[in-house]
């Protein structure tokens, strides 16, 4: 899977030198000019294009380490960083103490191994919800009452009707 980091650019200017595996990468133009000679936004790098889109605010590629592309918001005026896995949004905030003890590339290990547990508790929690949700569904469903058409015919319902004739067609078979 892919990351995306997006942060402030004192955050990124911290990544880029601290780490020794940080390859800077200069970004695609955030809008281009097409055929009609109108500016439209450039879909070209997709994640860049969703975020403008959902943030209203544009963000310039920095650099990457592997699958992990670094973003830089000016908006962001905090010292975060928010990971972007697999449409699901992570935030952590710089640990100045811990990245002087331990180093950039450790820091962003630790949040990387933090967000891969975390997503899949998620997932987890999603099955289980959506696994519940049907078995409630399952039990809420409705069984027709096939004697309702006869005792109140303006109050019947589809799955009435449905007893109503699966009744029927059991009293057929058993002639």
């Amino acid at each position: 899977m892919e990351y995306n980091i997006v942060t402030n650019y004192k955050v990124n200017q911290f990544i880029r030198y601290g780490s020794k595996y940080y390859t800077v990468k200069l970004g695609l133009t955030t809008t281009k000019i097409d055929q009609a000679g109108e500016r439209q936004p450039n879909v070209d790098d997709q994640f860049a294009y969703v975020y403008g889109q959902y943030y209203k605010s544009f963000i310039h590629s920095q650099g990457y380490i592997g699958n992990i592309r670094f973003y830089t918001d000016h908006q962001i005026k905090d010292d975060v960083l928010i990971f972007y896995y697999d449409r699901e949004e992570f935030i952590f905030e710089w640990d100045k103490p811990k990245i002087k003890e331990k180093g950039v590339d450790f820091f962003l290990g630790s949040c990387i191994k933090k967000i891969e547990t975390e997503y899949k508790e998620r997932i987890e929690k999603a099955k289980e919800a959506e696994k519940k949700a049907k078995e409630e569904k399952e039990e809420k469903a409705y069984q027709g009452n096939a004697e309702k058409i006869f005792q109140s015919p303006g109050r019947v319902s589809y799955d009435d009707l449905k007893a109503y004739l699966q009744k029927q067609r059991e009293e057929r078979m058993k002639i």
